[in-house]
């Protein structure tokens, strides 16, 4: 009785921590200083608990309604420092560039929310932040002299705010401390993470040599981070170039197999790395890796300047782990990855944890089939709207590609509608307002015109307000449902509502053509706190 007790205390909870969206709030202001010269604004966030920064607002002197851009970095460890010649924000170096985002001012001087590429932070970890505003935008924010750094604080996360540079990333320019952030920090609990090899590591490889293992999920999972061993000494920061394929990247041998050539091959970007003390690094924040629903993924990761850390000696059999969801296969080790003349060392077990999530529920479109359709270039438009802890993950969408082929799709976001107006106006009419989120490669299915799921970096949504997205179709044609006139289709799933659509052929621009009526065919992922991490599943 008392274990059991004691696992519903655990499991309630659990349940209120993964119902949590929150926001911790930063100086309210008013404001009582800015600059206008492209500056940016720099602050330390430190996590008491696993956690996921999702956007943030901020102050500026914009008038309501109106759009800007800024260009937000992140980076391992502290923000701050100077003066204008030293300290983190003197140069690039350690920091990644998180995008440029389009920003929509509010009612009064602050922002509305700014949804980014999710940042995950671990209990204990401190992360830079860096918001650059585009120059001729005046950046608002509170502190005049110099007093010292404020703190804003809960039980999950620290904000410590800030610095200012007039010329973010070089030598040049201002320095003014502290100047404190006039807006919020959003963030989420973390996603779940499931242990590979516990270790101690038993071997190590090369210097810029790789590492290779599958991913497979009966529903469908994303992985978001890991965390890897290296014989790197604590504190060392390094870099590890990413790579997907679809379908096994093991089963290598001297010569021949998925890892020794390019074939098939995505890179998915370069990821900064800090080794923990021990064995591991902090926990690595990846690109979304989409596992689609009885699919294997294979994922290669090459260390950049240091020696890759893992488990096994000898040829023994590779080892699995797993949960309900998402199930790891590791590994093949490769001296030179990518090389047919690469020496092939197998099993080789990842030590360390992976951070992913459930794909997400299904709030699907129109059914199909599609009964019309345009060439590559085309952009389906659409809205969703829904509460703010809801967001969107991915897409499915019907298309002319051959089967089993890959085509890129561009996600563009803007805050307010996509829909209305004519070819000469109305916001598919332009860039303005618009960002674009990522761009995907897309595999169409062996059969039929759907293509299979694939993963975007978090849409935030926020209540009461639509959110307009446009599915640009770089080098294929899409499928949809609707001609002549055609109509609008709404479809909604645990309140969030999509409605689509518009079919532009040239999109952003004022040429070409405009159809109304034209419904995505297809499926859109959305996750809601409701559907909770239970034992892995969601």
């Amino acid at each position: 009785m008392r274990l059991l007790i004691l696992a519903l205390g655990m499991l309630w909870a659990g349940l209120g921590l993964a119902q949590t969206s929150a926001t911790l709030n930063a100086n309210a202001g008013p404001s009582d200083n800015g600059t206008s010269v492209g500056a940016a604004l720099l602050f330390d966030l430190e996590a008491a608990t696993d956690l996921v920064v999702t956007g943030l607002t901020t102050a500026s002197t914009v008038a309501p309604g109106s759009t800007y851009q800024v260009t937000i970095y992140s980076r391992p460890g502290t923000a701050l420092g100077g003066p204008v010649n030293t300290g983190p924000g003197s140069s690039l170096d350690g920091w990644t560039n998180l995008g440029s985002y389009t920003v929509t001012q509010g009612a009064g001087e602050i922002s509305l929310p700014i949804h980014i590429t999710p940042v995950a932070i671990g209990a204990g970890q401190v992360v830079g932040m860096a918001v650059r505003f585009q120059p001729g935008t005046t950046a608002r924010y509170v502190g005049t002299g110099t007093p010292p750094i404020q703190t804003f604080s809960n039980a999950n996360l620290t904000l410590r705010s800030g610095d200012v540079r007039s010329v973010p990333f070089t030598t040049g320019g201002d320095f003014f401390s502290s100047r404190t952030l006039v807006g919020s920090v959003l963030y989420r609990p973390a996603s779940p993470v499931m242990p590979a090899n516990v270790g101690p590591t038993n071997n190590f490889g090369l210097v810029d040599s790789g590492m290779f293992f599958n991913l497979q999920s009966n529903t469908g999972a994303v992985l978001e981070g890991l965390s890897t061993a290296t014989e790197a000494t604590p504190g060392t920061s390094f870099e590890i170039d990413v790579y997907t394929r679809s379908g096994t990247a093991l089963g290598n041998v001297f010569g021949s197999g998925p890892a020794t050539s390019t074939a098939g091959w995505q890179f998915r970007g370069t990821v900064p790395a800090v080794q923990a003390v021990g064995e591991n690094t902090l926990p690595l924040n990846l690109p979304s890796i989409g596992v689609p629903p009885g699919q294997t993924v294979g994922v290669g990761l090459v260390y950049r300047g240091v020696q890759p850390a893992y488990f096994g000696i000898g040829s023994p059999p590779f080892e699995t782990y797993g949960n309900a969801t998402l199930t790891l296969t590791t590994g093949d080790a490769l001296a030179v990855p990518f090389s047919a003349v690469s020496e092939v060392f197998s099993s080789r077990a990842l030590v360390g944890s992976l951070v992913w999530r459930p794909m997400g529920q299904q709030l699907p479109a129109h059914p199909g089939p599609s009964d019309n359709g345009n060439n590559a270039g085309t952009g389906q438009f659409l809205d969703v709207v829904g509460p703010s802890d809801a967001v969107i993950r991915g897409f499915r969408v019907a298309s002319s590609a051959p089967a089993d082929s890959t085509f890129q799709v561009q996600v563009f976001t803007r805050n307010g509608t996509a829909l209305g107006g004519t070819l000469a106006s109305g916001p598919g009419s332009s860039s303005a307002g618009w960002t674009l989120h990522t761009t995907a490669t897309v595999t169409q299915a062996a059969t039929g015109e759907l293509s299979l799921p694939f993963i975007v970096p978090d849409i935030s949504l926020t209540t009461g307000q639509t959110r307009g997205i446009a599915l640009v179709f770089v080098d294929a044609g899409p499928n949809y449902r609707g001609s002549g006139s055609g109509s609008v289709g709404s479809f909604e799933a645990s309140g969030v509502q999509i409605t689509t659509g518009e079919a532009r052929t040239v999109p952003f621009t004022s040429t070409g053509n405009l159809f109304n009526g034209r419904q995505l065919v297809g499926t859109v992922y959305i996750r809601r706190p409701e559907a909770m991490f239970r034992n892995g599943f969601e």
